[in-house]
């Protein structure tokens, strides 16, 4: 799948609300996604599709979410009832999303090396410089 067979299947997968997005705003979700998936676009792997798809739907959730914020008024308790709706929905998607990353870590390797701190990484890559001396006061560095 290339970023158009993506957004194509993103459409399909949002159904009503994709009216809602210019192509432009989809691609951005699909860029989004890949992102965060580290993974590079074609993919073809069914298993990648599906997360690029589903990573995508989220940040069309996330940024229907930032559109309506600044709609919000006091009195409307619906808005704030659709804020709760949106905010449960980005949680279910990010705890499935973790499930995934950690089911199939093989998958997503450099999002994951990306999350790490940096003493992580180099023990990840298993590099390590073994201290060789001490600098002397007079600047020297013996050799030990």
């Amino acid at each position: 799948m290339d970023k158009s067979d993506v957004v194509a299947a993103l459409k399909v997968a949002v159904k009503d609300i994709a009216d809602l997005f210019e192509d432009s705003e989809l691609e951005q979700a699909v860029d989004i996604a890949s992102w965060e998936c580290g993974w590079s676009l074609p993919v073809t792997k069914n298993f990648r599709c599906y997360w690029i798809i589903e990573r995508a739907k989220r940040a069309c959730v996330s940024m229907m979410c930032f559109a309506t914020a600044h709609k919000f008024k006091f009195k409307q308790i619906n808005l704030n009832q659709r804020f709760e709706h949106y905010h449960a929905m980005l949680k279910q998607m990010d705890q499935e999303f973790a499930v995934a990353k950690k089911e199939h870590a093989d998958e997503f390797l450099s999002s994951v090396i990306a999350d790490m701190a940096l003493e992580d990484k180099i023990a990840a890559l298993g590099y390590y410089v073994p201290n060789r001396g001490d600098y002397t006061a007079a600047g020297s560095f013996p050799v030990r």
